[in-house]
């Protein structure tokens, strides 16, 4: 009789470890699915920065003239873009940023994409441009130095 409870213990046993073993390689493909779904149409690793920089002047709501003003001129001045691609690459960024699914996991992603394709000085002078935006109304909020922790973890800057 106790051999037969043995048994049952052991074979219990293996099913929970093998339902544990499918629910983690379930998670996993889950979370590779969702990277290659939020980043697969991204061609241009600038939009990596261009979703930062939206990310923050959106922080806390809609953005305000000022906010706008200053983006625009940074993608003018810093990224070198013309009067009609500077709009266009604003849109582009918050539509990139409104129909995510998960605003956070998306800025994992950018993070990630920035990091494979720039180097370790472009990614600093990146950091600075996020933290000009923050403070372009002056003090930086709580939700914009959340995005720039963001930006901070997936790219290895350390300040």
């Amino acid at each position: 009789m106790q051999v037969w409870f043995a048994i049952i213990a052991i074979v219990a046993f293996a099913f929970l470890i093998a339902r544990a073993m499918r629910e983690k390689a379930e998670k996993q493909r889950v979370e590779s699915s969702h990277e290659s779904e939020v980043t697969h149409h991204i061609t241009e690793p600038l939009m990596g920065i261009l979703g930062f920089m939206m990310a923050i002047i959106w922080a806390d709501g809609e953005p305000d003239n000022t906010q706008i003003d200053a983006t625009f001129a940074m993608l003018k001045n810093r990224f070198r873009l013309d009067d009609d691609e500077a709009p266009q690459a604003m849109g582009a960024a918050s539509g990139l940023l409104h129909t995510a699914k998960d605003k956070d996991a998306l800025l994992r992603d950018l993070g990630r994409l920035i990091r494979r394709n720039y180097s370790d000085r472009e990614i600093i002078d990146f950091d600075e441009v996020l933290v000009e935006l923050t403070e372009v109304k002056c003090e930086p909020t709580r939700a914009q130095l959340r995005i720039l922790q963001v930006f901070r973890t997936q790219t290895g800057v350390t300040v």
